[in-house]
């Protein structure tokens, strides 16, 4: 009654079984990069939870980002102990309100100060 041969695993199948599950993790991590980062948090994490550092989220597009740029150049030209990193919204997948400083302390927490302008 007991038929063994049917329950024996083939290495063509541990190989099989092997590829399915390479594939799905790489589907998995291309489909978490293609995520749009749309928190602070989510900037943060990506960029820069050694702090001090200054992180400006911009777009070539914003006219506000634009008025700021000669700010943050100034900022890193006198200080160049600050350590400051302009992140392009567009090229890193970024959805929020723009411009926007988040500066981390060196204990890894932040403060999100998104300008407006009025």
């Amino acid at each position: 009654m007991n038929k063994p041969d049917e329950f024996k695993i083939k290495s063509t199948d541990i190989r099989n079984i092997a590829i399915i599950i390479v594939v799905f993790t790489a589907a998995l991590w291309v489909f978490t990069l293609m995520q749009p980062i749309t928190t602070t948090e989510g900037v943060v994490d990506k960029f820069g939870r050694d702090g001090p550092v200054l992180i400006e989220v911009y777009a070539d597009w914003c006219k506000y980002c634009q008025n700021m740029k000669p700010i943050i150049e100034r900022l890193q030209s006198e200080h160049p102990e600050i350590n400051v990193k302009l992140i392009n919204a567009d090229e890193n997948n970024i959805k929020m309100s723009l411009p926007r400083l988040i500066i981390v302390r060196m204990d890894g927490t932040y403060t999100d100060n998104r300008l407006v302008a009025k």
